[in-house]
C-alpha cells in the first residue's frame, strides 16, 4: 500500500479532520473513500464520482503560491499562479502575485516584462471596475519594481535599436497601466516621474559600471598626465579639449598596448550606443524629475566624453623634413591616427559635448549648491548664526524702508517735487532758439533741488538713511558669507 500523497501539492503531511483527510501544506480535502482509492497500488476501479471541491483546489494552491513566493521560488510561484488561473480566469490575487514573482525574474525565458505588465493589467481588469484604491496603488507600485530589471534587460540587448525600443515600450506600458488604473492627474504624473527616475538612474549606474570597465581594460597604459588630466575635468565638470594636451604626453607605448582593431572598434560600438541611450534618457526629462537625477545623467555624459579623448590610439613618429627657405633639416612629429582614418570617435565625442554643452552652467551650479549643503551640514552653527543675523537684518530693513516711504510723502518733500517735475516739463517745451529761458527754468530746478537735498540731509532723516545703507551692507556680507563657493 503506498504513502497517502496529496495530489495537488505532493505533501504527504495528512491529517483525519471529521469526515476527511487535510493536506496540512495546501488545505485539500480528500473523503476516506478518495484516501483509500489514493493508496492502493494499482489500477482503481473508481465507481461514482470523486469531488474536490474547485474553491478547495484554488485555495490551496494560492497557499503553496505565496509559500514559494516567500521563498524565493519564484518560478514555482508563477507555475501554481498558472494553475489557478486555468480554473479561475477573474482571480486577482493569482494575477497580482503572479505579477509580483515576475519582477522577481531575470532567468525567465520570453519576456518576463511585457508578461508582467499584462498579468497586472489582468489583475485591474478582474476587478470589474471595482478596485479599491489600495489595489490600484498596489498595481501601480508593482510596475515601478519592475523599472529596474527591465532597464537592465534592455541594456542587456545586443542592438542599439532594440535597447532603444525596449525602453521605449517600457515607457509606453507603464503611460498605459496609469491611464487604465484611471489615476487623477497629479497622481498619475507622480507615478510617471518616478517610472522616468527609476530609469535614468538604473542607467546611469550601468553605465559608469561599464566605462570604468572599459577604462581598467583599455585605458590602463594611459599617460599619468593624461589620466591626472581626466580627472581634474571630471572634478571640475569641464569637458576635456583634444588640443589641451600635447599629443606626445597622451601617446601609447605603441609595441606594448596597442589594442587590437576589434578591440577598439568593441569600445567605439559602446560609445556610439550610450550616447544614443543618453539622448534617450534625456529626451524624457522634465520639470518633474529631480535634479540630482539630471546631474547624475549628465555626469555620466560628461564622464563618457573625457574617456573618449584618450579611446584613439596615436602613434607619433619624427619625421626628417627639409626647408628651401633655412636650408637645411628639421624633425617633425607625424600624428597618425592608427584606427579612426573616418573620425568615427571624434564625431561621437563631438555629440557628447554639445550634449553637455546644454547642461554645464546647471550643472557648475549644481555641484557649488551640492558642496555648500556639504559644508553647511558640517558647520551647522555657523549656518544658524547666519541665518538668525540674516533674518534680524531683513527685519530691520523692512522697518527702515517703511520710515523712509513716510518721508517721501511728507508733504514739503512731495511739493518740491511736483515743482521739480512741472518746471522740468516746462523746460522741455521750449523750442530750439529759448537758450535763455530754459536757462532760467534749470536755475529754479537746480534751486528746488537743493532744497530737497537739505531736507533729505536733516537730522532724522539723514540718520533713518545711514542706518538703512549699513543694515544693507551687513545683509549683503552675511548673504555672501552664506552663498559664498566652499
Amino acid at each position: 500500500m503506498k504513502q497517502l500523497t496529496c495530489e495537488m501539492c505532493g505533501s504527504t503531511e495528512m491529517v483525519k479532520d471529521g469526515g476527511f483527510f487535510v493536506c496540512q501544506t495546501c488545505g485539500t480535502k480528500y473523503s476516506v473513500e478518495e484516501a483509500k482509492k489514493m493508496m492502493i497500488e494499482g489500477t482503481v476501479d473508481v465507481q461514482g464520482t470523486v469531488r474536490v471541491e474547485n474553491q478547495s483546489n484554488v485555495d490551496g494552491l494560492m497557499r503553496i503560491a505565496k509559500t514559494a513566493f516567500e521563498s524565493e521560488n519564484y518560478e514555482k510561484a508563477i507555475d501554481k499562479c498558472d494553475e489557478i488561473i486555468s480554473m479561475s480566469s477573474n482571480n486577482y490575487d493569482a494575477w497580482k502575485l503572479k505579477a509580483d514573482a515576475l519582477v522577481n525574474v531575470s532567468t525567465k525565458s520570453g519576456n518576463p516584462g511585457l508578461e508582467a505588465y499584462n498579468s497586472l493589467m489582468n489583475a485591474f481588469r478582474s476587478l470589474n471596475g471595482n478596485a479599491t484604491d489600495y489595489q490600484k496603488e498596489d498595481i501601480a507600485k508593482t510596475y515601478l519594481k519592475l523599472v529596474v530589471p527591465e532597464t537592465l534587460r534592455s541594456l542587456g540587448l545586443v542592438l542599439t535599436e532594440e535597447i532603444i525600443k525596449s525602453l521605449e515600450n517600457l515607457c509606453t506600458r507603464g503611460e498605459n497601466l496609469l491611464t487604465e488604473l484611471n489615476f487623477p492627474e497629479e497622481k498619475k504624473k507622480s507615478y510617471k516621474t518616478s517610472l522616468i527616475t527609476s530609469l535614468i538612474n538604473t542607467y546611469c549606474i550601468k553605465c559608469n559600471e561599464g566605462i570604468e570597465q572599459i577604462e581598467q581594460n583599455y585605458y590602463g597604459s594611459a599617460t599619468e598626465d593624461v589620466r591626472e588630466y581626466l580627472k581634474n575635468c571630471l572634478d571640475n565638470y569641464e569637458y576635456p579639449d583634444w588640443g589641451t594636451i600635447d599629443y606626445a604626453q597622451r601617446n601609447r607605448d605603441i609595441s606594448e598596448s596597442l589594442p587590437d582593431y576589434s578591440v577598439w572598434e568593441a569600445v567605439v560600438n559602446v560609445y556610439e550606443r550610450e550616447l544614443m541611450v543618453s539622448k534617450f534618457c534625456i529626451q524624457q526629462i522634465d520639470d518633474s524629475i529631480n535634479s540630482n537625477t539630471v546631474f547624475d545623467l549628465y555626469r555620466s555624459i560628461l564622464y563618457m566624453c573625457a574617456h573618449l579623448y584618450v579611446a584613439n590610439p596615436y602613434e607619433i613618429v619624427e619625421r626628417q623634413r627639409y626647408s628651401p627657405t633655412d636650408q637645411r633639416y628639421y624633425t617633425e612629429l607625424e600624428i597618425t591616427n592608427v584606427y579612426d582614418e573616418t573620425g568615427r570617435i571624434t564625431n561621437v565625442y563631438e555629440e557628447y559635448r554639445e550634449l553637455y554643452s546644454t547642461y554645464k552652467n546647471t550643472m557648475v551650479a549644481e555641484v557649488r549648491k551640492r558642496r555648500l549643503n556639504e559644508y553647511w551640514s558640517e558647520h551647522a552653527v555657523e549656518k544658524e548664526q547666519l541665518d538668525a543675523k540674516k533674518a534680524e537684518l531683513e527685519n530691520e530693513i523692512s522697518l527702515l524702508q517703511e520710515k523712509k516711504k513716510e518721508f517721501e510723502k511728507a508733504d514739503e518733500i512731495v511739493s518740491l517735487v511736483k515743482q521739480v517735475d512741472k518746471l522740468t516739463a516746462e523746460k522741455k517745451s521750449l523750442g530750439l532758439f529759448k537758450g535763455k529761458q530754459k536757462k532760467a527754468l534749470q536755475a529754479q530746478i537746480d534751486e528746488l533741488n537743493k532744497k530737497r537735498e537739505e531736507y533729505w540731509n536733516r537730522d532724522n532723516i539723514s540718520s533713518v538713511l545711514n542706518e538703512l545703507e549699513e543694515a544693507t551692507e551687513q545683509l549683503e556680507n552675511v548673504i555672501e558669507q552664506l552663498t559664498m563657493d566652499r
